[in-house]
């Protein structure tokens, strides 16, 4: 076999002609998740034989043999293979990630075929991970002698991307968004910073539209980003603050699934934007970001019907109020008041948001229990009706096991009561028992809830003037 110039031309040549024709074309505008079946069966036909056509050509030219193993190890076979692999890779690997997830323009011929590909691909390059094929390895790592890619291909296969992907034609691309996330979500620390400036724009773009899927897609950008670029190189250039300033308005939505996303999102960005100063661990500070989102989420939560909203809101306030530790002090009416509205409505067979909103209650005691004693006459009663109302078995259509960690919950907050305030809990806690009233549910929780009362969670500190 030839392996001059002119050999290499033609076989990169037909090898991104038949890895271009693969592309998911455009969409018909307007339709960004129904598909017409034309679309989506032309899409599939056109990846599958893309993909087979560019394995072949692999094949056939020897650049790897069945095993995703380099044919030979001449120096003469390893130039035309590494040649061959740097002007075809990025459009392959473009070629395999639009194929590669459970998407509507793609089935499992084609998911099967592009796994193959990209087999044969990381074999052919020496890479042993996507995330190396795409990363390649940094001045103090010790690559493989054999490696094609050294700095890896991500940021040619991004060029060629690039193009697909401007203002007025992605949208109408319906996989060039999800080859943007399969290669971010491949993507690991310190490279995502390297590439921090080509990473941010697209994820942005996606996080501002109006469609919800879209939003979605680049909340999980962003939260990728987040996690895998060093805080104080975010914050360079005020990247962090665009980051927030993106994200902060999409608290006034209105979807459970979006939320589900954007409140971990916004935690680990104010994380990165809102650092303590040194030495001011155990300070209150001035307010911040974290007290806008804080009174913007209480207020979203007081008005709130829909309960998967609900649910989302609870199941992310015990995380929030662990990280703003005393400073929820300043929220603390509001914030109780939210606690005891959500305590007294059922949210279903699994009661996520009665479980959630207690562990709320818990993670406040904890971090504000000099002032409970203020308050503690009003959660006693509230946590005494909350037992009383799940002891009953036709009150409400719950699951035992529901029943139970609620019951559960119900007594470490009563633990945690007790312990703040002993002189008002324990004699409410003893008259009830004392009396007749309480039936034998009630009756055995309080029974429990002078066991084990320990302080060993409560921080050390003085109340806050």
């Amino acid at each position: 076999m030839e392996f001059g110039e002119d050999s290499i031309k033609k076989i990169t040549r037909d090898v991104l002609e038949a890895a271009t024709g693969g592309f998911v074309a455009q969409a018909e505008a307007g339709f960004e998740d129904a598909f017409s079946e034309e679309f989506i069966s032309r899409a599939q036909e056109n990846g599958l034989a893309a993909l087979k056509q560019v394995h072949k050509i692999y094949r056939e030219n020897g650049i790897c043999s069945e095993g995703s193993t380099p044919l030979s190890n001449n120096s003469e076979r390893q130039k035309f293979t590494r040649k061959v692999l740097t002007g075809t890779c990025g459009a392959c690997a473009i070629l395999c990630a639009s194929y590669h997830g459970n998407h509507d323009w793609s089935n499992k011929s084609c998911q099967k075929m592009s796994r193959d590909l990209l087999d044969v691909i990381l074999g052919a390059s020496s890479s042993p991970s996507i995330f190396r094929l795409l990363c390649g390895y940094s001045e103090v790592e010790e690559p493989p002698d054999d490696l094609v890619f050294q700095d890896g291909i991500f940021g040619a296969a991004f060029q060629l991307l690039k193009t697909r992907m401007n203002k007025t034609n992605w949208k109408k691309e319906p996989a060039s968004r999800q080859v943007f996330w399969w290669f971010l979500s491949h993507m690991k620390h310190p490279f995502v910073g390297e590439h921090l400036n080509s990473l941010l724009p697209p994820a942005l773009l996606f996080v501002d539209d109006y469609h919800p899927t879209n939003k979605l897609l680049g909340i999980r950008c962003l939260q990728h980003i987040v996690n895998e670029v060093d805080p104080t190189e975010l914050r360079w250039y005020g990247r962090s603050e665009v980051i927030y300033e993106a994200l902060e308005p999409l608290l006034y939505q209105q979807e459970g699934a979006l939320m589900r996303e954007l409140l971990p999102c916004l935690l680990s960005t104010l994380a990165v934007s809102e650092r303590k100063q040194k030495g001011d661990d155990n300070s209150p500070g001035r307010p911040n970001r974290y007290d806008k989102v804080f009174q913007i989420i209480l207020c979203n939560m007081e008005g709130e019907q829909k309960l998967a909203l609900r649910r989302e809101f609870a199941i992310f306030l015990p995380s929030l109020i662990k990280v703003m530790k005393i400073t929820v002090l300043r929220h603390m009416k509001r914030l109780l008041r939210v606690i005891v509205t959500y305590m007294e409505v059922s949210d279903g067979k699994e009661e996520i948001s009665r479980s959630e909103i207690l562990e709320a209650l818990k993670v406040t005691i904890i971090e504000t229990w000099p002032r409970i004693p203020t308050h503690s006459v009003q959660l006693t009663k509230v946590l005494l009706i909350l037992l009383s109302d799940i002891s009953s078995i036709h009150s409400f259509n719950i699951t035992s096991t529901a029943r139970e960690n609620l019951r559960k919950n119900v007594e470490e907050c009563l633990r945690l009561l007790q312990r703040c305030d002993k002189g008002t809990v324990q004699p409410a806690l003893r008259g009830i028992l004392e009396s007749s009233a309480p039936n034998q549910f009630v009756r055995e929780s309080l029974k429990r809830v002078p066991r084990m009362v320990t302080m060993e969670c409560l921080p050390s500190r003085d109340p806050p003037i």
